[in-house]
């Protein structure tokens, strides 16, 4: 009976080639950002351990309300501000550097490779010395 006809058209275009150095900065931005987000497990940590610490403390302040309190509770209460201390300052630290790592990994994966727009020298024009600067911003 009747013959299929085959349709030539033309070819897809190839895909593009992909740029290593956007792989690489892909790369590196997904490295630098899992541990900026793994660094707020320990922060987190930390700040239910500084709490619990408060719970603590509000204990001892609601059992001395009215009577002078004991050498070890005072003892007690000196270690619980100095863990309140110790564990804000760690919690501080984590968080600041766990979103740093997480906005420079964020930043590096979404950007793309641009040229350099600025140039340094470490000379001068004729009869001057120093660093010259050139750019457009």
């Amino acid at each position: 009976m009747g013959r299929d006809k085959i349709i030539v058209g033309p070819t897809p275009p190839a895909p593009p080639p992909v740029d290593r150095a956007d792989l690489r900065r892909f790369r590196v931005g997904v490295g630098t950002l899992v541990p900026g987000f793994l660094l707020f497990a320990p922060m987190a940590g930390l700040l239910a351990y500084r709490g619990d610490g408060r719970e603590e403390l509000a204990g001892i302040n609601a059992a001395t309300r009215l009577r002078p309190g004991t050498p070890a509770e005072e003892a007690r209460v000196t270690a619980l501000d100095n863990r309140y201390i110790a564990t804000t300052a760690g919690a501080v630290a984590l968080g600041v550097t766990g979103a740093a790592l997480v906005v420079t990994g964020a930043v590096l994966m979404a950007t793309g490779r641009r040229p350099n727009r600025v140039a340094v020298a470490p000379w001068g024009g004729r009869g001057i010395g120093g660093l010259v600067l050139q750019g457009r911003f």
